[in-house]
């Protein structure tokens, strides 16, 4: 079988692939750290998977002979690295049944690779039966994952190191915490009929369909669809999986099966002040003053008057200190000194786009809730933060 196709999109497949394939490969199934092609319809599939999560692509050929279908498996580098040093042009893959081997050729020259049969590829998880389907746009979720991701704990596994999804018949919410701080975005252009419940009770005596995705696949997909702009995703949730679905592409996992904290108990309601403060002005302003906080228990003071925003550090070992005046406007004549982790406020400061922040507060114990000024009329993003309690040092 010979196929011709682009090989800058050859490599896009690749490239992706391989961030599975190269990792978490559990007990003897090495078979998982190759790659699936499937020539089949005029169009090349590449599958790949680490047991966990499986992703699927597909592209068009540019021309199919010698046969219209072929299957096998191929360690992802022996093909990757060698294409990625061509220029964007058309190449030939040239698969031999016989001797399984694969000749790829170019416009100067050519290479051939050893591939493996496919029936040794892992198969597929069945995904049971389907519980509820979301549908939404490809840039709905990747911006529901780039305003939370970041603000998921490190360790993998852990319930709180996923993004959690909450569906409801007046939003569809993203949520992400660590403990410290907290990450919401909100559509409210988004809807979920909820479905009914086994006791064919209707949908009234329940108020969510939610799952949480895992820190990995939530990587994964940020990657897979940062390119891609308005197109139609679906989401199909079921007891144990959640599958992603738009033109070319299939990605499934395992959702995390522990319960999510209450998220929505722990985003203040009444912080009546307000700080306004251009976020460019004051991420930078943060950025200098940290330089001088300690290290291993981070800390920056944040004295609050009706115009102006005083950031200090120091650290006594040192005798080393910062203190910084920005601008602002603050709602309320009373002063509010607070003390926060530098590293979270830098956190939400570089992941918000708008040229102005809006900062409600409370008193000097309770969390800051902190949105972007500018965003679209029917999104809510939100990061909460917890202050440091303990004085200065």
């Amino acid at each position: 079988m010979k196929i011709t196709l682009a090989s800058n999109e050859l490599h896009e497949l690749l490239q992706n692939a391989s961030r599975l394939a190269a990792s978490n490969i559990k007990g003897n199934q090495l078979s998982a750290s190759t790659v699936l092609l499937e020539v089949s319809d005029g169009k090349l599939s590449v599958t790949s998977t680490d047991l966990e999560t499986r992703l699927h692509q597909t592209m068009d050929l540019v021309s199919v002979s010698d046969g219209d279908t072929a299957a096998f498996t191929v360690a992802p580098a022996q093909i990757l690295t060698p294409i990625s040093e061509l220029s964007s042009q058309n190449i030939t893959l040239d698969f031999n049944a016989e001797e399984y081997l694969l000749q790829v050729t170019y416009s100067n020259g050519n290479f051939q690779i050893p591939v493996s049969k496919a029936e040794n590829f892992p198969e597929a998880t069945p995904l049971g039966e389907n519980k509820y389907t979301l549908d939404m746009k490809v840039e709905d979720l990747f911006s529901g994952l780039s305003h939370t991701l970041y603000t998921t704990q490190t360790e993998d596994g852990s319930v709180m190191s996923g993004v959690h999804v909450d569906a409801r018949p007046e939003f569809i919410a993203f949520v992400g915490t660590n403990g410290f701080y907290l990450g919401l975005y909100r559509n409210f252009g988004l809807s979920h009929e909820l479905q009914e419940d086994e006791s064919g009770s209707g949908s009234a005596s329940k108020a969510k369909d939610t799952f949480t995705l895992p820190k990995k696949s939530a990587k994964l997909l940020l990657t897979l669809l940062d390119k891609r702009e308005n197109q139609p995703l679906l989401v199909n949730v079921s007891d144990n999986f959640v599958s992603f679905t738009c033109e070319g592409l299939l990605l499934q996992c395992r959702v995390l099966g522990m319960r999510y904290p209450n998220y929505e108990s722990v985003i203040p309601k009444n912080n009546d002040k307000e700080l306004v403060a251009d976020r460019t002005t004051l991420l930078s302003a943060l950025k200098r003053v940290s330089i001088f906080a300690d290290q291993t228990l981070p800390m920056v003071s944040l004295d609050i008057s009706e115009k102006e925003l005083v950031i200090r550090s120091r650290l006594l070992e040192y005798s080393s200190s910062a203190e910084e005046h920005i601008p602002v406007s603050f709602s309320s004549s009373e002063a509010v000194s607070m003390n926060f982790d530098p590293n979270l406020l830098k956190d939400v400061l570089n992941n918000f786009k708008s040229e102005s922040v809006v900062v409600k507060i409370g008193d000097a114990s309770r969390a800051i809730v902190i949105s972007p000024m500018d965003h679209a009329e029917e999104e809510e993003i939100t990061a909460t933060i917890m202050p440091v309690l303990y004085g200065n040092r």
